[in-house]
């Protein structure tokens, strides 16, 4: 089993760079053959997004699939983008796509064991967190 958290602050194990994205916004539960969420009572709420959107309670696990979606506030990201992305070290996002986001400097933070955090924006630059 794995268990990670995913939010906008650096304190979460995946980082969102989007004000509508609480600073810990959601726990991810993954196990063989299935991936469990877990709103941690977010301020904007966390949606699945399987044909229609559906609103999840918050402290309550929710089953969901791989080939899911689901909306943090206004975010929306593939969970298997969130799984991908802590597989890989942690750190931010980079197939998501906010719907009132219009900042060209969508940052994506990325943290690997032992080095610090940076920002990567949409334009391929880094900057150390």
């Amino acid at each position: 089993m794995r268990e990670f958290t995913v939010g906008r602050s650096a304190q979460a194990d995946v980082t969102i760079a989007n004000d509508t994205v609480s600073g810990i916004h959601l726990k991810v539960v993954v196990q063989p053959g299935r991936i469990t969420l877990v709103d941690l009572g977010s301020t904007n709420g966390t949606k699945l997004k399987r044909g229609s959107e559906v609103n999840l309670a918050p402290q309550v696990a929710h089953e969901v699939r791989a080939d899911d979606t689901i909306i943090l506030g206004h975010y929306t990201v593939p969970i298997l983008t969130l799984v991908n992305q802590f597989n890989q070290g942690g750190g931010g996002v980079v197939h998501g796509n906010s719907s009132n986001d219009t900042s060209s400097k969508t940052n994506e933070k990325r943290q690997k064991p032992g080095i610090s955090r940076y920002i990567r924006h949409d334009d391929g630059t880094f900057e150390e967190n």
